[in-house]
């Protein structure tokens, strides 16, 4: 339910149990999970293109069991990150949580030309923290 998932993505301090090549992530600011609060997250050396960086998740929105706004800034990329949950029944008893990513990557000028090379990693990603939420949840 979005009751169980809000929670736990809304603290990114879980980020590194299903976001795929995340090492660590500590806050750093504010109360969690909470507007305001910020993480700093170190990104594994495995990731294309990306690996090995060290950047700070802002969080700007988070509206309970509905949707959470947060935006990665670091020297070499700014990546916004959109999470919608919507609850759905299925089989009239039970219910499921879909949710919705939306990663809008802004690339430094000199690197915006991989632009076309990036959306695939970067949608491949998804997939795989998707993939390892999941799981996570599921424990």
């Amino acid at each position: 339910s979005p009751e169980h998932v809000f929670p736990y993505l809304a603290d990114m301090r879980n980020l590194p149990h299903w976001g795929e090549g995340i090492t660590a992530t500590r806050q750093i600011n504010g109360d969690a999970p909470a507007e305001d609060a910020i993480y700093r997250c170190t990104l594994g050396p495995d990731l294309p293109v990306i690996g090995g960086i060290t950047g700070d998740y802002l969080m700007f929105s988070l509206e309970p069991n509905s949707s959470i706004f947060c935006r990665f800034e670091s020297p070499l990329l700014q990546c916004e990150d959109t999470y919608v949950f919507t609850a759905e029944t299925v089989d009239d008893c039970s219910a499921e949580t879909l949710l919705s990513i939306r990663d809008v990557l802004t690339p430094p000028p000199l690197m915006s030309l991989a632009s076309a090379i990036l959306a695939p990693l970067i949608r491949a990603q998804i997939e795989k923290d998707c993939e390892n939420l999941k799981r996570e949840l599921a424990k």
